[in-house]
């Protein structure tokens, strides 16, 4: 696009792949390895930069909201196989700056415990991970009716650890309206008990 005469310059357009969805939400993100990874609610998509290919990892989970992270790809998950019985709590983590499978089918994605987290504050399925803006190494994991804080403190078993202190009493009703900006995350809320509101956390 050029911005000085506001028309798009179609020479600049470079066809990189395709997803196998045609309508709906896409989120993207991007690593610092020249990765861009992309969602499209039905399966991932990598860009790599490096050596110019668009991939289709493999993962045993179906994604939704994505976003990068103190070095890793975060996913909300849902009908995660991990252990055999389909589950929609879950949120996974990619490999540190890679969330391809260059080093074998299902590296980008391990299905570990090390790269596999659990909404667990009420019964409910994962929405989306939003790095809280200007928190460092906060995340909030999204559920239909709760949000939970936690925090990279680099464990061995598994990086992330949850913040049993407080949680909040209201989850995303749709991940599409999430928004971050400085301080604060805005969404489009909703708990068990009330009806669809604005929300907003620093």
């Amino acid at each position: 696009y050029n911005q000085n005469q506001e028309e798009v310059v179609f020479s600049s357009i470079a066809n990189v792949g395709t997803l196998e969805t045609s309508e709906g939400p896409v989120y993207i993100t991007e690593n610092n390895n020249s990765q861009i990874l992309f969602s499209d609610n039905n399966r991932l998509y990598i860009y790599d930069k490096n050596v110019n290919t668009f991939t289709k990892p493999y993962i045993n989970f179906v994604p939704g909201y994505i976003t990068f992270h103190d070095q890793r790809f975060l996913a909300a998950a849902s009908n995660d196989t991990t252990n055999g019985t389909p589950l929609n709590n879950t949120w996974r983590l990619s490999l540190p700056e890679n969330g391809s499978d260059s080093g074998g089918i299902g590296t980008g994605w391990p299905s570990t415990a090390a790269y596999v987290g659990l909404l667990t504050t009420k019964p409910d399925n994962t929405q989306a991970v939003v790095r809280m803006p200007s928190k460092g190494n906060m995340i909030l994991v999204m559920g239909k009716i709760v949000t939970e804080a936690w925090f990279d403190v680099g464990a061995q078993l598994f990086p992330y650890q949850r913040n049993n202190q407080f949680s909040i009493d209201y989850g995303c009703l749709n991940p599409q309206t999430v928004a971050y900006m400085d301080e604060i995350v805005v969404w489009l809320a909703q708990n068990e008990k009330s009806g669809p509101i604005i929300m907003f956390t620093n």
